[in-house]
């Protein structure tokens, strides 16, 4: 399975969640991938990020932010953002792939029947305790879903692929070209920047 990870600065919460997905996950043959839909490209992961992760045996200093194309959702089977706010964007962006997108929360509670919480927040700027939290919570989402998949609970939401929020979901094809620009491109530079406090 094809997993595609997607935060806004790919330098915290998504390149955790694929190198965690990568070792916790291997063997159940998940390809993860993970990508900011507003970022400064090639920038590393940020350093509380590579910290956290060093702590578990897990080397994320060769990371490099990299920018969310629409070759990358189309490789996936699931795309999974870190928050609502993310998913919208990217239903907005990309409404052709609206049965595959979810936040990392809402699915990993759809296959494996657990109420596991809303969005994983930011911890950019807020030390490296949020940053710990963060992790945590990305272990607990990657735990549930290792669980579903030894279990045999995981296929029917990553198969059919039946998102939430409906409306949302239908957003209107026609309008998506000026949409998905606007919301992939709506971010300020503040947010992006390269200097350690990126919104990742």
């Amino acid at each position: 399975m094809k997993i595609l990870f997607v935060c806004t600065g790919n330098t915290c919460r998504s390149p955790m969640a694929e190198a965690l997905a990568r070792h916790l996950l291997a063997e159940y043959g998940v390809e993860p991938r993970s990508r900011g839909i507003f970022t400064w490209e090639g920038i590393p992961a940020s350093p509380e990020a590579v910290e956290v992760l060093r702590r578990r045996g897990i080397d994320l200093s060769a990371h490099r932010a990299a920018q969310l194309r629409p070759e990358d959702v189309a490789w996936a089977d699931v795309v999974l953002a870190m928050t609502a706010a993310h998913r919208e964007a990217l239903l907005a962006a990309f409404p052709e792939a609206r049965e595959k997108i979810w936040t990392f929360a809402e699915w990993v509670s759809e296959v494996s029947g657990r109420d596991l919480g809303g969005d994983i927040e930011d911890p950019a700027g807020k030390g490296i305790e949020a940053y710990e939290a963060t992790a945590a919570r990305l272990e607990e989402l990657l735990h549930a879903l290792a669980d579903a998949f030894s279990s045999g609970k995981l296929g029917v939401a990553a198969v059919s692929g039946n998102g939430p929020d409906g409306d949302a979901q239908n957003a209107s094809e026609a309008d998506a070209p000026a949409r998905g620009a606007e919301a992939l491109s709506g971010g300020t530079a503040e947010e992006g920047r390269p200097d350690g406090d990126a919104h990742a």
